[in-house]
């Protein structure tokens, strides 16, 4: 499998298409679930509004149905933090058999309430990040629950995918591979992502940075490296991600999908970086070794900037190009 990229652009699709992308993924607004539950989410992107979710339902379902046409696989995002019970129940009733009809191949939620509803429907489910997939045990209770797919998380490292994968080989695996990523964790994440509003997480900006020790409490060479490190981890880590070095390996385990994030992010730099990862997959595909897809890949742009800073936009630093 090659890339799984964002739609938020009618006009990408056929670009996504003819860069050879198989899979989408796609959120979409509702004036009828606002009016219903105000500004609770509908996916985990909705407090950026249309910037990331800029398809009504009944166009949303369109561009699902252009997808299929072309043989590309779709995904509805459901993937808010949390959901309450009159949620769950609106988004079965209004929307999964309406997605189903329209040829997506599954919705991806944040837990097991909806797995049940899905499948039902007759979707595949996909697991987010935010179910929290660290080990083999929560694999298999996915599994058995009916998930088809899981999307493990950004800071498993490949060793570790790949013995989730060994132990539970009955369901498909989703890691991510380029563009940015949280220096948290998915799974239980209390921030808040919503323009205008952000936590803590989110609100740093570089010269804000201050751990607010007092001066004289600490020698001035701690202090500094207090600080050097404060800095590095919100204005470095996982700004601008890449881990393009692992594809090999992700290949030779058997990954069937590579995540390219950012619904929010202008179309023509996803379709961009969606085509490079098509054409890395090519490469590791033909390589008889690592070193040889490492001397034969195609390096992102600005590779000087992702993988500088000892690797702190690189997602899978165990398999760099460049050693640390």
């Amino acid at each position: 499998m090659a890339g799984l990229v964002p739609l938020n652009n009618a006009e990408a699709l056929a670009h996504l298409h003819e860069a050879g992308v198989e899979e989408l993924y796609v959120g979409f607004h509702d004036d009828g679930w606002t009016a219903r539950f105000g500004s609770t989410e509908l996916n985990r992107m909705s407090g950026f509004g249309r910037e990331a979710n800029p398809f009504s339902f009944e166009e949303m379902l369109a561009q699902v149905q252009r997808a299929q046409s072309l043989g590309m696989r779709a995904f509805v995002c459901f993937n808010a933090s949390s959901y309450g019970s009159p949620e769950l129940e609106f988004i079965a009733s209004a929307y999964l058999g309406a997605i189903a009809d329209a040829g997506a191949s599954g919705i991806i939620v944040s837990g097991q309430a909806l797995i049940g509803p899905a499948r039902e429907a007759g979707l595949g489910v996909v697991m987010s990040t935010v179910a929290g997939v660290f080990n083999e045990r929560l694999a298999v209770y996915y599994r058995d629950l009916g998930a088809t797919r899981l999307i493990l998380p950004r800071d498993l490292s490949v060793d570790e995918i790949a013995g989730i994968m060994r132990t539970v080989p009955e369901v498909e695996y989703e890691v991510f591979l380029m563009r940015n990523g949280c220096m948290f964790s998915d799974s239980h994440c209390l921030g808040c992502h919503r323009a205008g509003a952000p936590s803590l997480c989110t609100s740093l900006r570089e010269g804000d940075v201050d751990i607010n020790l007092v001066p004289g409490d600490y020698d001035d060479a701690f202090l500094r490296r207090a600080r050097s490190t404060e800095w590095l981890l919100n204005m470095r880590y996982h700004k601008r991600t890449c881990g393009l070095c692992a594809l090999w390996r992700f290949e030779q385990i058997g990954v069937h999908a590579y995540k390219v994030v950012g619904r929010g992010d202008d179309p023509d730099d996803l379709v961009a970086d969606a085509a490079l990862v098509v054409r890395n997959t090519a490469l590791a595909r033909a390589s008889a070794t690592e070193a040889d897809y490492h001397a034969a890949m195609e390096l992102p742009r600005d590779p000087s900037t992702l993988c500088a800073t000892n690797g702190l936009s690189c997602y899978y630093p165990e398999s760099r190009r460049f050693p640390i």
